[in-house]
């Protein structure tokens, strides 16, 4: 099997930046450059919801290897051979609104995306959680001048299991942060992350 092929699909390789583009008669503009270019802004909703990613895939592994990001998926990495899910949200967005953005997480209950005809169920036939930990990241910060989204202090991160997150989003594909209050609910910083998914896989209710 052609070892850029997994599975019937394009395996991705992670970069280094150096790689160059090809047959450019003699311009020379590098990976590097476009990710300057394309993913500098990391404020902008699609890129938060990436560095979020990343920022809880680095709290919990030691080596995060030498594969790529698979937005396909229903779930964004495994730890432990368990599924983990990770959703961004901040108060503040990059178009400079006024006012703070209410808080919710949405599109729980993602599907791979090329597995939405065979989507699976819940045992009430609803539409079934994916993951087994949900990790809610909240970029807490709520000054523009001092943001910081490079500064793990200026996140929280909520860390529920699947079973939980039923109970509180009643089986809803969305999450307002006053019903985490609502429940009890607590954030834990950075540092707590890895004892917080721990502590969650030990015990789901």
């Amino acid at each position: 099997m052609d070892s850029d092929l997994f599975n019937g699909r394009f395996r991705a390789k992670k970069l280094s930046g150096a790689e160059e583009f090809k047959n450019t008669g003699g311009r020379h503009f590098s990976i590097l450059g476009l990710w300057q270019y394309g993913c500098s802004n990391f404020q902008f909703n699609l890129m938060r919801g990436m560095v979020a990613e990343f920022i809880v895939l680095n709290a919990l592994l030691d080596d995060v290897g030498d594969g790529a990001r698979d937005p396909t998926k229903g779930f964004d990495f495994l730890y432990k051979d368990k599924k983990i899910e990770v959703k961004g949200a901040s108060y503040l967005q990059d178009f400079g609104e006024k006012r703070h953005t209410e808080i919710t997480w949405s599109d729980l209950k993602a599907q791979d995306l090329y597995q939405r005809p065979t989507t699976k169920l819940d045992p009430n036939g609803h539409i079934a959680y994916p993951a087994d930990i949900y990790v809610l990241a909240l970029l807490v910060h709520t000054d523009y001048p001092t943001l910081d989204i490079l500064d793990v202090r200026q996140w929280c991160f909520y860390v529920l299991s699947r079973e939980r997150l039923r109970k509180i989003c009643g089986d809803l594909n969305y999450l307002p942060i006053y019903k985490l209050d609502r429940h009890g609910a607590t954030p834990v910083s950075f540092s707590g992350l890895s004892s917080a998914v721990d502590a969650c896989l030990k015990d789901p209710s």
